[in-house]
């Protein structure tokens, strides 16, 4: 999941930036995904929201044991895997 700040978005003209990107690389990419905006075109450039803005529906009802499994990022911790199904901002369902 990719939430854009617009303002920054469009303070250092993100769109052209993409548009740009794409027409000059486009051709290499099988899929062209939020993989180009991250790790291309705005590497060093972004942030990884805590967990809770990103809790899967289908998880919310694991133990937690599973919630922990299923969320094993190093970038992760267990306490903020107990925190985010506490307090969820976002639940996505399928």
């Amino acid at each position: 999941m990719v939430y854009f700040n617009l303002p920054e978005w469009r303070k250092h003209d993100c769109e052209q930036r993409i548009v740009q990107h794409v027409k000059k690389y486009g051709d290499i990419y099988g899929s062209k995904d939020q993989g180009i905006l991250l790790c291309t075109v705005f590497i060093d450039e972004y942030a990884q929201l805590p967990l809770k803005y990103n809790i899967y529906g289908m998880t919310y009802y694991f133990n937690k044991f599973n919630r922990r499994l299923f969320n094993n990022a190093p970038v992760i911790s267990k306490n903020e895997i107990d925190d985010a199904y506490s307090n969820p901002e976002i639940i996505h369902l399928a």
